[in-house]
């Protein structure tokens, strides 16, 4: 049992400020009025700083979460929150546009995951889930495993490791980042270091904060372009064939494709030493 309200998830709340509507009169002299809410995000809820969490938020129906400011109910057609503003208080309008802004990522993602149907879905998911905690590297397919489950349908093509066959040629065009999120207490350090063949082709290989490379959104030409890649073998090694999506010890992909030379020059982004 915690000793004080400071320890685990279950903090001193902080109320949202209040909603108002102001009056006011028409140039018409028709009576009007427009709603004042002070919004200013902060610190994402406890809650939705674990890596475990995600999937549990995006495949739960309804859902009881403790935010900072309350405790907030949320399901498939809506949300509300401690101290919120009703529909009775607000207008219809009004009342979309607050939920909106009110949500957390993972409220926008659950609902685009109900109707998947393209990789900008599956890249959103996965930089949600990398800037989540983590306190062991061997969870980094397994907690994200129950979503893949509800995608794996077979329209995607086969799950690789945390690619999709579908889109492994953009899958693959992953990188590290600078800031390492993923919290590892005894310095165990990326997967790959415990288990040599695991798949280093994979974002899951490495303890660190990842991101794609490339996305539809920052490649309006992606829709028309046509993957040359052909992918001839794979090899999976799953400890656990129950659970297919949660565990690889080792993986080998074996692809067809043209090479074309290029040049490439490391810059470093996060430098603060500038030339004058």
């Amino acid at each position: 049992m915690a000793s004080s309200s400071a320890e685990g998830f279950l903090g001193v709340c902080k109320p949202i400020d209040g909603t108002y509507r102001l009056k006011y009169r028409c140039l018409n002299n028709e009576p009007g009025s427009i709603v004042l809410s002070h919004y200013k995000p902060g610190p994402p809820d406890p809650v939705h700083r674990r890596a475990w969490t995600l999937q549990e938020h995006m495949l739960a129906p309804r859902l009881a979460i403790y935010s900072n400011t309350g405790l907030k109910f949320s399901c498939a057609s809506g949300s509300f929150e401690d101290g919120e503003p009703t529909d009775e208080v607000l207008d219809k309008h009004a009342a979309k546009f607050y939920n909106q802004v009110s949500l957390c990522s993972s409220d926008i993602l659950r609902r685009k995951l109900l109707n998947f149907n393209g990789d900008l879905d599956w890249y959103s998911l996965v930089a949600e889930y990398h800037g989540r905690e983590l306190s062991s590297p061997f969870d980094r397919l397994a907690a994200i495993s129950a979503i893949v489950e509800r995608l794996a349908d077979g329209r995607h093509g086969r799950y690789l490791a945390g690619l999709w066959e579908f889109d492994l040629a953009f899958g693959l065009l992953w990188e590290a980042s600078g800031d390492d999120r993923i919290r590892t207490p005894r310095s165990e350090g990326p997967i790959r270091d415990q288990l040599p063949d695991f798949p280093t082709w994979s974002w899951a290989s490495i303890s660190g904060n990842t991101c794609l490379g490339i996305t539809p959104s920052l490649c309006p030409a992606r829709t028309r372009y046509i993957s040359k890649i052909q992918l001839i073998r794979k090899e999976l090694d799953v400890p656990h064939p129950e659970a297919p999506f949660s565990q690889v010890r080792r993986g080998r992909l074996r692809l067809r494709g043209r090479l074309i030379p290029a040049k490439c020059e490391a810059v470093d982004c996060y430098s603060t030493n500038r030339d004058d």
